[in-house]
């Protein structure tokens, strides 16, 4: 609930809670590199961090996220930070998105994860908009 209500007010989420949009709770292998949020109402919320391949696995899976076979970089997201660069994992990064309304129907939440082949580094974004 109270991931829900940051979105709502156009707050800056903490590391903690952005953790939480990927999946909560987080498994315990994932350790945050950087995390950023816009802070924007229409919330932003980037993350860079490292996990074990099977913990990844169970994110995507479990979650219902779907293959982006058009490659995505830094510049395909207007609000990210300098360090937020999905390129770094090279040409061979694999994309999923997943893309889920809200139970009002009046709101979405976006969320991507790019990561390496290995499923080691990850770059994760959510986007909420209206």
């Amino acid at each position: 609930a109270a991931c829900v209500l940051i979105l709502f007010c156009g707050c800056r989420a903490s590391e903690e809670e952005i953790v939480g949009y990927v999946r909560f709770p987080p498994p315990k292998s994932l350790k945050v590199i950087n995390a950023y949020d816009s802070g924007e109402i229409s919330k932003e919320c980037f993350l860079h961090f490292t996990v074990a391949s099977n913990d990844l696995s169970k994110i995507i899976v479990g979650d219902n996220y779907g293959k982006i076979y058009q490659p995505l970089a830094r510049a395909d997201f207007r609000g990210a930070p300098a360090w937020w660069d999905p390129e770094k994992l090279g040409l061979d990064r694999i994309q999923v998105a997943l893309e889920h309304a809200t139970s009002a129907g009046d709101s979405v939440w976006k969320k991507y994860i790019i990561h390496d082949k290995e499923g080691t580094e990850v770059f994760f974004m959510i986007l909420y908009y209206d």
